[in-house]
């Protein structure tokens, strides 16, 4: 009976261990989860933030665009030049041209 005691003693020091073993594997594995998981995290976050900022600057360009497009219209329709105009302003900038070029 003590060699069956002693066997069965062995058996259940031997499942404890393994036990133990198995638990161990198991936080380590458990520690790689959560490592992995939170550099994805940060990875993804990271990328919505480069979207976001992408996102804004894209807009603040469309703004600028829409303001300047709403300054110069109403400009653009309020200045009225014929060909008479067109030809006093084309020669009088080739006069300056030639003023300034001999400076």
């Amino acid at each position: 009976m003590s060699a069956i005691e002693t066997r069965i003693a062995k058996l259940q020091s031997e499942i404890a261990g393994m036990e133990s073993a198995a638990d161990r594997e198991w936080q380590a594995e458990e520690q790689r989860i959560r490592a992995t998981t939170d550099e994805e995290k940060h990875k993804i976050v990271e990328a919505a933030e480069q979207e976001i900022a992408a996102a804004a600057n894209l807009a603040r360009r469309d703004f600028k665009a829409y303001a300047a497009n709403l300054a110069v219209t109403p400009a653009a329709s309020r200045i009225q030049v014929d060909a008479a105009t067109d030809e006093g302003l084309v020669k009088s900038f080739i006069e300056k041209l030639g003023t300034n070029g001999r400076n």
